[in-house]
């Protein structure tokens, strides 16, 4: 079975998910760990399958540790490895979870993964022990974890009716993933 590559619309339109990913992330920074970043990802995942959502989170992580100024071995795998984990968990283990409620719940599981694996960098660079970095973090945790949930609930069948009607021809072409 051949796989199926991504085509240029597809490269085009990682790069404005990918963008309103970072644009958005951006808006909210004022507010700590409140975005919209996990409901996005389930929103992509569950719209355009494993292999374009993994995709755009590429360019996202990318772009944004490019502006952040943390391109480097300590911080883009883990932050890569920490957001991947929705579409590969989303696409595969819970491939059959379509409603708003679970979604919500699973991103809120979903926040703390993330959380969880950038503890890995966060020791590394801030040379604390693992136990002080989940006691210092655990409130930001809770609130992305809290944000997360809230944004999937409400924003989750409204946005990927709008998705689903824009994506026409999109779905098909990546969806073999």
């Amino acid at each position: 079975m051949q796989k199926k590559k991504l085509s240029t619309k597809d490269i085009v339109l990682a790069g404005v998910f990918a963008a309103i990913l970072l644009v958005q992330k951006e808006l909210l920074a004022f507010i700590p760990n409140v975005s919209l970043t996990v409901f996005l990802i389930v929103l992509y995942s569950k719209s355009f399958g494993k292999k374009m959502t993994l995709f755009i989170l590429l360019v996202y992580v990318l772009l944004d540790n490019i502006i952040m100024g943390n391109m480097g071995l300590i911080f883009v795998p883990f932050q890569y490895i920490g957001w991947a984990l929705i579409p590969l968990l989303l696409c595969t283990v819970f491939k059959r979870v379509n409603d708003p409620l679970r979604l919500a719940l699973l991103s809120a599981l979903f926040s703390f993964l993330y959380c969880w694996v950038m503890v890995i960098p966060g020791v590394i660079v801030m040379h604390v022990s693992v136990a002080a970095y989940l006691a210092a973090d655990i409130t930001f945790e809770l609130v992305l974890a809290a944000s997360s949930f809230v944004s999937v609930l409400l924003l989750y069948r409204p946005c990927h009716r709008v998705l689903s009607a824009l994506n026409n021809g999109t779905e098909a072409t990546v969806r073999h993933s």
